[in-house]
């Protein structure tokens, strides 16, 4: 699409020559332009009758340019001809007033506003008020300097102070009747060419031609930037209704119409000088990249006031890049605050854990409750999505980004009394839900009631809760408003774009939010993956996998990750050879339908100036990670429209994961230190990733009903709706393992009374009597498998962290035990059937990396779910380099192995060597295909894999 200048007409058209304004002006006695603005003293009884014509001028409002050339419309005779007699009334009046000096005690206020200046202030305010179109869509027009709000010409130095002198390029605006100067700073549309809309006598235009623009500018303007109503209009000037959510295609339809994959990402040009972005435009090509993403921290240069918006630049940003060629993400620049509006409205800053009321400072520095952040933010998101949401080349709108942190302000304070009025009804409810008996916190009021940060909640050691679900609440609660906050920047878009989707970038395994609730709001989910340099393959695609889990199974966005390195780690361990490419097609193998990156042109200045970028500060296509990303670039370009519509291959196995059970084992005291909820979930998908069997990431609001065996390690806090779904799992043939520290508390925190695990003890059949924790770098305890697994092998399998004394009953399979310490002997790993294959596996410890084999084993026996290859794929290293990234001696390399499936039945099987060293394997018949990266034929047999080497196989 071509963007040209043009103006949404918000008034009636004025067609007429410019020069014959003057002389029908002249011809009623109306003077010049100069005689019109001399000074008037107005009397009151006039300001009163001036003051009542306001209702009468907010349906015919006309921002109108005084200077010559510029004549009143047609149709507005009787009012012209009224104002001019007023006019003429007014300046009779005014010469036949002698002229009397200011008195010595008013000299001082020479240069002050007199009382029309006040009055012109409170018109500026029903404007604004009774006008927002007027103020949203009218162009700026230079105006003079020295020329002061109500009208008088002064000298430089001599502009009223509470007037100022208005800046270059400020908008300017009249009630009619009234030839005085508004001193109002409006957004503008500055996407306008200048020969579009050019005055015969050679001058910009006024306000008053770019409102209203001759029919010969308006057939040169082809198209333009422009707040959308009902209608949108497109570049051949027809006009076509809005479609519906309902008529909506899904994201990953609309990118397969477009045939290819979004490959781009964050663009900030705002920068650096304007000549660079055509020079950027041609790297982008080059590369590739067909996508950018926009507008994520801007709001500062978008909104320089509270009542005051600037487009401008971003105009001209999204007319180079639509120029280019290029798709656009829009982003709502809210993921960081304009000063102005910390200093101006206190509420807007957080108050941390400690109880320090922030300042402006870095990103995520809003207090998601202050009302003032509520409004701006919304008002920005939809003036934005007014402005650009009807442009061809927008795919998808980005609020926000990376939401992150809490607050703890009085704000907060006061909406988690009504967030736990709502919740609980009464005090006596909360009382009871959080055990307030406990250390004399009984609560007699709600005003009792502060936010939990260090000041409050928390004991003074290890940052443990006092009482954990009152911390867990906040926990939830802040989360709510976050998301609260997001769906009201997305209302406002809905406003004016129904079509494009909107969606916020998430962060993998972040530990604030619980992103599983974001699921029904986010229109397509979308995340910043940034592994560490030494993270396993297998932690890479877990997050992965929990991100398209939180999206209930459907592609993401893989929205951010760096081209090289990554300037917020220690060491800035630059990506090696390859291993972008690798990495990136190993998101596409597991549900990603974009590639992008943070960022394409390396930050001037800054705390990120160090990050990784397409384009470094060299700004040539001659750096390795320019390359390597043009020739991803082209790959995508030429395969990534065959994989898009598929799916990840349906799995039979569930990994639940609950960001709030890791909230209460994070806020316990106990029962160790050397817990972490995360990596305890990653140790047993890293083992399903290893046989190449398909995993669900599941949260605990999800149905199991379509999987064979459901891993819910750690699930330590259960409601009854969870409970009762897990029952139902059991008991209609499924297979559930818990482990320890599963099914012990409510979800307030609050530990079931009874046997452990209470709430599924029957189905369990064990008893857990007392736990025993051992530090894991000392200590393990030898497990004795019944079958003699593991037994006379170099490595031992081990428990390790907790361990279970268990009670079993009759009917349940002990299948491994411990083989040291006072609870030698005891059951370690247990199975008690159910109904057709189902039952219940207790593991009693957390078992080590040579257990594990053992414990799947015993899990999948007799179940149909088997690997994408029969066994491990694994590869022996041929050649490596001396390189901190390469394996080491003889170390075999797992392949990962991956599938996709297109709806008529074709698949794609990516593999992927995650190492950097070239690997002999003996590719199964199974995963023989078409290699669609090189076009050719890959048969069964011995295969060498090039350092982070990438096949991606299709099979119908």
């Amino acid at each position: 699409m071509v963007l040209r200048a043009g103006v949404v007409p918000l008034l009636s058209d004025r067609t007429a020559d410019p020069r014959a304004r003057t002389r029908a002006r002249r011809s009623r006695g109306g003077g010049s332009a100069r005689r019109d603005a001399r000074p008037v003293r107005p009397s009151r009884a006039r300001t009163r009758r001036t003051r009542a014509q306001l209702p009468e001028a907010r349906g015919q409002l006309r921002a109108v340019d005084r200077r010559p050339g510029h004549e009143r419309d047609p149709a507005d005779r009787r009012t012209d001809r009224r104002s001019c007699a007023a006019r003429r009334r007014i300046r009779t009046a005014a010469r036949a007033r002698p002229v009397q000096r200011m008195p010595a005690r008013r000299a001082s206020q020479r240069g002050r506003d007199p009382p029309l200046g006040r009055l012109l202030v409170r018109q500026a305010q029903a404007v604004r008020r009774h006008v927002p179109a007027l103020l949203e869509r009218t162009d700026r027009r230079p105006v003079r300097s020295g020329r002061r709000s109500h009208g008088r010409r002064r000298a430089v130095g001599g502009v009223p102070p509470s007037c100022g002198r208005l800046p270059q390029g400020a908008a300017a605006a009249v009630l009619p009747g009234r030839h005085r100067l508004l001193r109002l700073r409006v957004p503008v549309l500055r996407q306008r060419r200048a020969h579009a809309l050019r005055r015969s006598d050679g001058q910009r235009p006024g306000l008053g031609a770019v409102l209203h623009p001759s029919p010969q500018a308006r057939r040169r303007v082809t198209s333009s930037i422009q707040p959308t109503a009902s209608k949108t209009t497109v570049t051949d000037g027809r006009e076509r209704t809005p479609i519906t959510m309902a008529d909506t295609p899904t994201f990953a339809d609309r990118l397969a119409s477009q045939g290819g994959m979004l490959y781009g990402g964050d663009y900030n040009p705002e920068q650096w000088p304007e000549e660079i972005w055509h020079e950027d435009m041609r790297l982008f090509h080059e590369a590739g990249v067909n996508e950018v993403t926009l507008n994520v921290f801007s709001w500062a240069q978008l909104q320089p006031s509270e009542d005051e918006y600037d487009f401008s630049r971003l105009d001209r940003i999204v007319e180079t890049v639509t120029d280019a060629g290029l798709s656009i993400v829009m982003a709502t620049s809210t993921g960081a605050l304009p000063a102005w509006m910390a200093l101006r409205h206190p509420d807007v800053n957080r108050v941390d854990e400690k109880g320090r009321k922030m300042r402006h400072r870095e990103r995520h520095n809003a207090c998601i409750n202050s009302p003032t952040f509520r409004r701006y933010s919304a008002a920005l998101a939809g003036k934005l999505a007014e402005r650009y949401g009807h442009l061809d080349n927008l795919v998808a709108w980005h609020v926000g980004n990376e939401y992150g942190g809490m607050c703890w302000c009085d704000t907060c304070a006061e909406r988690f009394r009504d967030w736990l009025k709502a919740r609980y009804g009464s005090i006596e409810a909360v009382n009871e839900a959080w055990n307030a008996a406990f250390w004399s916190h009984t609560y007699h009021s709600f005003d009792e009631i502060f936010p939990p940060n260090e000041l409050g909640d928390m004991t003074s050691w290890g940052g443990k809760a006092i009482l954990g679900g009152y911390s867990l609440d906040y926990q939830r609660f802040y989360g709510e408003c976050v998301l609260e906050s997001y769906n009201e920047e997305k209302a406002a878009i809905r406003r004016f774009d129904p079509v494009n989707p909107v969606t916020t970038n998430m962060m993998g395994t972040y530990p604030t939010y619980d992103y599983f609730r974001w699921r029904d709001s986010v229109d397509v989910v979308s995340w910043d993956s940034y592994p560490r340099p030494d993270a396993p393959a297998a932690d890479v695609a877990m997050n992965h996998e929990l991100m398209r889990g939180v999206g209930g199974g459907r592609p993401f966005m893989l929205m951010e990750q760096t081209p090289s390195r990554q300037n917020w780690m220690a060491y800035n361990t630059q990506k090696r050879p390859g291993q972008m490419r690798e990495l990136s097609w190993q998101a596409v193998a597991h549900g990603a339908d974009t590639v992008q990156f943070f960022q394409l042109r390396q930050n001037r200045a800054g705390c990120e100036k160090f990050h990784g970028a397409l384009i470094g500060s060299d700004g040539t296509d001659r750096t390795r990670a320019f390359r390597e990303c043009a020739e991803l670039g082209a790959e995508l370009k030429r395969v990534s429209g065959r994989i898009l519509g598929s799916r990840v291959a349906p799995a039979k196995v569930a990994l639940v994961f609950d960001w709030q059970s890791r909230w209460g084992i994070g806020l316990s005291a106990g029962p160790t230190i050397s817990m972490d909820y995360v990596a305890e979930v990653r140790r047993w998908y890293a083992e399903l990733h290893r046989r190449n069997i398909p995993v669900d990431i599941v949260g605990p609001y999800d149905s199991y009903d379509r999987y064979d065996v459901v891993l819910a390690p750690c699930l330590y806090m259960m409601d009854d709706t969870l409970v009762s779904r897990l029952r139902a799992f059991v008991e209609g043939g499924g297979r559930l393992l818990l482990t320890s520290l599963s099914a012990l508390a409510d979800e307030h925190d609050s530990l079931y009374q009874g046997e452990i695990p209470v709430p599924l003890r029957d189905l369990a059949g064990v008893w857990v009597e007392e736990t025993d924790a051992l530090d894991p770098a000392k200590t393990v305890v030898p497990l004795r498998f019944a079958d003699g697994a593991g037994d006379g092998t170099a490595a031992t399998p081990n428990g390790r962290v907790l361990f279970d004394m268990l009670e079993a009953d009759e009917g349940t399979q002990v299948l491994a035990t411990y083989g040291t310490q006072y609870y030698a002997g005891t059951p370690a790993f247990t199975f008690r059937p159910s109904a057709g294959n189902g039952g219940v596996f207790y593991a009693a410890t957390f078992p080590d990396e040579t257990a594990m084999p053992l414990f799947i084993d015993r899990i999948l026996n007799g179940t149909a779910v088997s690997g994408l290859t029969a066994e491990p794929l694994t590869g022996t290293p041929v050649d490596s380099v001396a390189d901190i990234a390469a394996p080491a001696d003889d170390t075999p390399v797992t392949i990962e192995v991956t599938r996709r499936v297109a709806d008529d039945g074709t698949t794609f099987t990516f593999v992927l060597n995650p190492a950097y060293a070239t690997v002999s394997v003996d590719l199964p018949q199974e995963l023989a295909g078409h290699d669609l990266l090189t076009g050719t034929d890959i048969a069964a047999g011995p295969l060498t894999l090039a350092p982070y080497a990438v096949l991606i196989l299709e099979t119908a």
